[in-house]
Order: structure tokens, then C-alpha cells, then sequence
């Protein structure tokens, strides 16, 4: 019963915040990175619109490393209330990431609200799993593109893999990269959507980004002799 209360506590989730950052540092620090498809990055800032990153959850670990780089801008996070979702939010603010608390199951509407609100400055990053905070895995079920409309703002699909990685079995597959690595990251082409949009185009859009984040990952892990993560994998039971 003690055990459990304080896996519960702010504190042992700031420590697991804390040891996880730590050691994302010395990923960095011990691996070489290289970075695909900048150029996609660099069109997107110069359009002088707010961006929203797109990355699948199984590969939001090393892409909080990613988007703190981006020193230049404000960079938020959107994160789930869930007791999972809080110690995520405790590690990216170890990265200088602003957090957004919600998502499409609890909380969505006053966290859609706060995007809003921050997507209207030109110098906001937001960085979204699409696939979060329940799944299916690689599926995308968020109004990422609605969002985007609503906010003039330009989608970057991002992903990333690892010569040496763990794969948790989760429902997102979560990759974790080792120490002394090689790690590719790719930007995808970005993906503009228009003020008003009908129902038909938004579907069009979603599909898009799924097909463009889900071959960027397959093509990734594919590189580096990886079996192929398959789409579609839930996560039935909250804690």
C-alpha cells in the first residue's frame, strides 16, 4: 500500500522525470545524430507561421530532445491528464517545453481552448502524438488537422530511429534509444491546410499525415535492420 501511495506522489514523478532526462542528455552526448530533410524545417520558419510537430507516441522520447533545440521559438506540449501523461509533462519541462494538459478524451475542449489561444502567435511550436494519449498506435485520432486550420498553422510530420534501441512492449512501442548510438532524424514535408476546410478534406488530410509519419518511421527503423512496428495496438486499460 506505501509503495503504491508514493508511486502516486509529485515527487517520484518528478524523480522518474528527472533520471529519464538524464538520460536522454547522455544519449545525446555519447551518439551521433543525423538530421534528414532540415530544409522542410527551415521553409516552414521562414513562412512565419506557428508550426505543429506531428510525431507518433512510440517516438515522442527522443523528439522532446528535438523540438527544445529550437531555442528561437516557445515550444509547448500537448500531454494527457493521466497520471502516465503527467510524468511525460514533468520530462519535457526538463527541456525548457511549455505543457498543454489534455487530449481527445479527457479534457480536449479546454485544452483546444489553450491551443488556440497559443497558436496565435507566429513564434509557437507545439508538438502533438496524434496517436495519443489511448491509440491505436500509428493511427492518427486527433483533430490535428482542425487545429491546424484553425490556427494558420503549418503540420511537420517528425520521426526518428536508432541503430541501438529498446522497444517497450506497449501499446505504442515505445523506441528508447541506447547510449553511444547512431540516430537518423528525419523532418518530413510540411503540410499546409486551408482556413476553411470541409469534412471530405480533413479526412484527406489525416490520411496523408498517417501514410507520411508511418512510411518516415517504416523507412527509418527499416535503415537501421529493425522489424517493422505494426499500426493499430490500443491501450485499453488506464491507471
Amino acid at each position: 500500500m506505501f509503495i503504491k501511495k508514493l508511486l502516486k506522489t509529485k515527487f517520484f514523478t518528478e524523480l522518474i522525470a528527472l533520471t529519464a532526462a538524464l538520460y536522454l542528455w547522455l544519449v545525446r552526448l555519447t551518439s551521433i545524430v543525423k538530421i534528414q530533410n532540415v530544409n522542410h524545417l527551415n521553409f516552414a520558419n521562414e513562412q512565419n507561421q506557428p508550426i505543429i510537430f506531428a510525431v507518433w507516441h512510440g517516438r515522442i522520447f527522443y523528439s522532446v530532445m528535438i523540438c527544445s533545440s529550437l531555442y528561437k521559438y516557445e515550444n509547448y506540449s500537448l500531454v494527457s491528464k493521466h497520471r502516465d501523461g503527467q510524468t511525460i509533462a514533468a520530462f519535457v519541462r526538463k527541456f525548457n517545453s511549455k505543457t498543454i494538459s489534455g487530449s481527445s478524451s479527457d479534457g480536449g475542449f479546454a485544452a483546444l481552448k489553450q491551443i488556440l489561444k497559443i497558436l496565435k502567435s507566429k513564434k509557437q511550436r507545439l508538438c502533438i502524438t496524434p496517436d495519443g494519449p489511448r491509440g491505436p498506435n500509428m493511427k492518427i485520432n486527433s483533430a490535428i488537422i482542425e487545429i491546424a486550420a484553425r490556427t494558420n498553422s503549418i503540420i511537420i510530420p517528425l520521426s526518428y530511429s536508432a541503430k541501438y534501441a529498446r522497444f517497450f512492449n506497449s501499446w505504442d512501442k515505445m523506441l528508447i534509444p541506447r547510449l553511444f548510438n547512431h540516430i537518423t532524424v528525419n523532418y518530413g514535408e510540411p503540410i499546409s491546410v486551408a482556413k476553411k476546410i470541409s469534412k471530405t478534406e480533413i479526412a484527406q488530410h489525416k490520411n496523408k499525415l498517417e501514410q507520411k509519419l508511418n512510411k518516415m518511421t517504416k523507412t527509418l527503423d527499416k535503415f537501421y535492420s529493425h522489424n517493422q512496428v505494426e499500426s493499430g495496438s490500443q491501450n485499453i486499460k488506464r491507471v
